[in-house]
């Protein structure tokens, strides 16, 4: 598990230098095809420059299901409806193997 600690950051560190190091370890893993987070850090996920966020449907009612809200690159992103928005890990996948988990501990809520 990989933990990326945002409780004590220095001033110069930017919203964009915290999404380019999350961005980083996913692509240290080149087998990585799908991220499953929750709605939080999806959207935020989806803030990196080279992201695309797909168009909403009328009605965003999964279920319960997973569901893919745009892809980083060439991996498409999912949320999990059930996850809660305290619930700070990106999974990062192979299909269906889970490859790594990545843990934010963001204590004062600066991903938000």
């Amino acid at each position: 598990m990989k933990i990326i600690d945002l409780e004590n950051l220095s001033i110069e560190t930017t919203y964009m230098s915290i999404l380019k190091e999350i961005y980083n370890i996913i692509i240290s893993f080149d087998n990585v095809n799908t991220i499953l987070t929750n709605c939080n850090l999806g959207s935020v996920l989806l803030d990196y420059p080279i992201s695309n966020q797909y168009k909403l449907k009328d009605s965003i009612s999964s279920g319960g299901k997973i569901y893919p809200i745009g892809q980083l690159g060439n991996i498409i992103v999912y949320v999990d409806p059930l996850m809660k928005i305290s619930d700070k890990v990106i999974y990062l996948k192979n299909n269906d193997e889970l490859i790594e988990t990545i843990e934010i501990k963001d204590k004062n809520n600066i991903l938000i």
